[in-house]
């Protein structure tokens, strides 16, 4: 935007230059931070917020009840077998 105001003339050069230093040191910064950053939620959380903890739950009352397969379990909630035990402790609000 300040780019087009020096295009119609509506600012000076040296304000767009001074302007232009201060973003790209801002950008610097966010970028640092970005890469410091841990990389956001855990997969088996936005499984849940995607599905739903009522659905998880009664996906995971269903396995012990022995309708469903460890299998048919990670099939529904789109998961790897090897992360299925995480994902019940999750829906149940056992650990993090």
């Amino acid at each position: 935007m300040l780019r087009r105001l020096l295009t119609l003339g509506l600012t000076t050069q040296a304000f767009y230059d001074n302007k232009r230093a201060d973003f790209q040191k801002l950008y610097a910064q966010l970028d640092e931070r970005k890469e410091a950053s841990e990389g956001g939620p855990k997969y088996h959380y936005v499984v849940l917020s995607q599905l739903g903890r009522t659905f998880t739950q009664l996906v995971f009352q269903g396995y012990h009840d022995r309708y469903f397969t460890l299998r048919d379990v990670a099939g529904l909630l789109n998961m790897k077998v090897t992360t299925v035990q995480v994902m019940e402790k999750a829906a149940f609000g056992l650990a993090g």
